[in-house]
């Protein structure tokens, strides 16, 4: 699951995703070219101009719980979902 903002017509360079790591799953800031990963910190929401939901942590025990945030910082946020 994929997230991606769009204001004006244009697309946002970067997208929101989950991915798994070695202390469980987390929510990323990802870009493809080139291939980067930064993982949603508190501060990292902050840096980027971006909301914070209530109850948010850093690493989910299931991938479900991840999304289930994830798609909670997309939504106040103002990110679509893509596939």
């Amino acid at each position: 699951m994929k997230f991606v903002k769009i204001k004006d017509g244009v697309e946002w360079k970067g997208y929101l995703a989950v991915h798994e790591t070695i202390s469980g799953y987390e929510c990323f800031i990802c870009n493809d070219d080139p291939f980067t990963r930064i993982a949603l910190t508190e501060e990292h929401l902050k840096d980027y101009q971006l909301g914070i939901p209530k109850n948010y942590h850093l690493i989910y025990k299931t991938q479900e719980a991840a999304e289930e945030m994830l798609q909670r910082i997309a939504k106040l946020n103002g990110f679509t979902k893509i596939d």
